[in-house]
């Protein structure tokens, strides 16, 4: 089964063994990982890649890693994975190179996505889990209707009693998702 898909502006195919580069300047660099974890080290990086192409070609995990490409330039990386505990439930993330940030390409992909998972895979709930000061991704999960598991009051941005930045845990639903783009094209 072919799981490439595109938005009005952008095309997420699976990675592939020649997209090492990305995950390096991806995972190693200190900046888009502040709200993650701290950088990878170049075994982690690649013990990672080698996963993520090993999960995208075993069906029965459902967990997947896609490129995203602009004008046929990989920009970034987005995932969907299935919940250990609940198969019809997923988790998603993106992470996009400096220089695309505040363009809403971040946001362009995460609808592709989401529709993709909803119509493509079938799942039934979306989550994305974030950092709390995450400001951008917190903006554009408000923006496409998620809802937290906690109460909004409780997004303060203010770090925890153990001195680690709060998470926060929001979803969507396959029936509640009213989002699509002008020409959204699904390949599968």
């Amino acid at each position: 089964m072919n799981y490439s898909f595109n938005t009005q502006r952008l095309s997420m195919r699976l990675i592939q063994q020649g997209d090492f580069d990305i995950f390096v300047q991806l995972y190693s660099d200190p900046k888009t990982m502040r709200k993650i974890c701290a950088p990878f080290e170049p075994k982690q990086i690649k013990q990672f890649f080698e996963t993520a192409i090993q999960n995208n070609l075993t069906p029965t995990k459902k967990y997947w890693v896609w490129i995203i490409e602009h004008n046929n330039q990989a920009i970034g990386l987005q995932s969907l994975f299935a919940q250990q505990n609940q198969s019809n439930r997923a988790d998603i993330g993106i992470m996009l190179l400096r220089q695309y940030n505040g363009k809403l390409l971040a946001e362009e992909a995460t609808i592709g996505l989401i529709s993709f998972g909803f119509s493509t895979v079938k799942f039934e709930r979306i989550y994305a889990q974030y950092d709390s000061t995450n400001y951008a991704t917190h903006r554009i999960t408000q923006k496409l209707g998620f809802i937290n598991e906690q109460p909004e009051a409780d997004i303060t941005g203010k770090k925890s009693t153990k001195g680690k930045p709060e998470h926060i845990s929001s979803y969507v639903t396959g029936e509640t998702w009213q989002k699509s783009l002008p020409n959204h094209i699904n390949t599968c």
